[in-house]
């Protein structure tokens, strides 16, 4: 996907038994992704991987018996992440000036924010709007129950993720913040991840 800083792949009529997926960069393998096996994160044959950094994504497929060449699973689609500069709606890699707006403050020069700012995500996530499928992105905040219970709860804007749909391609990114007190802005692909399933 020319001109991507990072892919997304979008599954369905996933059923690959015992079979195994991993999806990869080309120049990253040791970011890989799975193995996926049967029906997928969800048991229902649809699911979103999480992204995999530069414009090419690799989807390897290891079937249960090696004499197999049927494909079980279909790519419906692919999310293209790309930097854009503000105004401007061109690509331009990578991004040199810090993207959050000036009512943004940076969590590194409070430290009394320091244990808090752990709980915090970025949250990126598939969406529809007006026949336009995108991604979207929020944060969101982990929250702790009453009991102690260890449920990772996951809090987030009303106007964010509308539907079960949607939360289902969720991936979080932790770490998001930088370095140092009016540092240079992060890179993305240098987070934790985690998604849903």
């Amino acid at each position: 996907s020319s001109g991507a800083t990072g892919i997304r792949i979008q599954f369905g009529d996933f059923a690959v038994g015992a079979g195994k997926v991993w999806i990869y960069s080309d120049s990253d393998a040791a970011q890989s992704q799975g193995p996926f096996t049967g029906r997928g994160t969800f048991s229902n044959g649809e699911f979103w991987s999480g992204t995999t950094w530069g414009d090419t994504a690799i989807v390897e497929y290891q079937p249960a018996d090696a004499k197999d060449r049927s494909v079980p699973f279909r790519i419906r689609g692919l999310s293209h992440r790309v930097t854009l500069r503000p105004g401007l709606g061109r690509l331009i890699t990578p991004v040199t000036a810090d993207p959050a707006a000036s009512c943004n403050l940076d969590v590194t020069c409070y430290p009394e924010w320091s244990d808090a700012v752990k709980m915090v995500s970025e949250i990126n996530f598939q969406t529809e709007e007006n026949g336009q499928q995108f991604e979207a992105a929020c944060t969101a905040s982990l929250i702790a129950t009453r009991d102690n219970s260890m449920k990772p709860y996951l809090l987030t804007a009303g106007h964010c993720i509308h539907n079960e749909a949607d939360a289902r391609t969720l991936e979080t990114f932790w770490t998001y913040q930088t370095s140092q007190c009016a540092g240079a802005a992060p890179v993305m692909s240098t987070s934790t991840t985690s998604q849903v399933g």
